[in-house]
């Protein structure tokens, strides 16, 4: 087990066949990957015209459902009795229901294949825009929202933001609407070095167990007492994540919760 010392020339061969295995088994590595990645790409681009098809598949009956529900809810909904009205209000509640759905599938399967269009813009502007479309003081009169007036502008994607606090802003609202007295707050602070915004709210919160599953595809922590498709938050994620940046989420089950984020 124990060889005669190895001359000059012996440990250079050793070191040549050594960097040429490792240059080897290094190119063969490389080549795995770009065809994994070549794979990966098609299955992407493929994963997103099924996604598109069959949701303009579905598309086209739904508007079927709808068009024929407003029809019986316009001319027989006074002729029905109580039980025919509540099924005619469920399937037009139902075919909303879908409809989003179906609208949140091709959002989230969009961002992938947008370029960014970056610029320089208001947050302030931007969220006011926003708060202003949800119409507050009509649809949240109980909602009291506070907002730094003078934050950081941004450099992003602004048509992408705006999907970011609309359904970070529209998860607030939703989610401490039954509070006593409902406060949104909206800011930005400096967190390890980057300017990070946030929405902050004092609804039901969430089991801080959950912190990373909240933004996965098709999860919901919230209850059957709250509408959602549970899309909203994945496409925030993939957004940020577009921007190599960064979203995640601070909450107490009962004690509201913080979502904070930069790009």
């Amino acid at each position: 087990g124990v060889s005669d010392p190895w001359l000059d020339y012996q440990i250079s061969a050793a070191k040549a066949i050594r960097e040429s295995l490792s240059n080897i088994i290094l190119e063969k590595q490389k080549l795995k990957i770009d065809r994994l990645n070549e794979q990966l790409l098609e299955a992407h681009d493929e994963l997103e015209l099924f996604s598109q098809g069959l949701s303009h598949d579905l598309k086209a009956p739904l508007r079927g459902i709808d068009g024929y529900a407003h029809i019986l809810k316009e001319d027989h909904y006074n002729s029905l009795e109580k039980p025919g009205q509540q099924a005619v209000d469920t399937i037009l509640s139902s075919t909303r229901e879908m409809q989003e759905l179906i609208d949140n599938i091709l959002s989230f399967a969009g961002v992938s294949g947008q370029s960014l269009d970056k610029g320089i813009f208001s947050v302030n502007h931007q969220v006011e825009d926003i708060l202003q479309s949800f119409n507050i003081k009509s649809n949240y009169p109980k909602t009291r929202i506070i907002m730094d007036k003078d934050l950081p502008r941004m450099m992003a994607d602004k048509r992408m933001i705006t999907q970011v606090w609309s359904n970070l802003i529209t998860n607030a609202l939703k989610y401490s609407e039954k509070e006593e007295a409902p406060e949104i707050e909206i800011g930005a602070r400096g967190i390890e070095g980057k300017t990070t915004y946030y929405v902050k709210d004092n609804g039901i919160g969430f089991d801080p167990r959950h912190k990373e599953d909240i933004f996965n595809l098709f999860s919901r922590f919230s209850g059957d007492g709250y509408k959602g498709t549970g899309i909203g938050l994945a496409i925030v994620k993939k957004i940020i994540e577009k921007h190599n940046g960064r979203i995640w989420a601070e909450s107490e089950a009962g004690k509201g919760s913080i979502f904070y984020f930069h790009v």
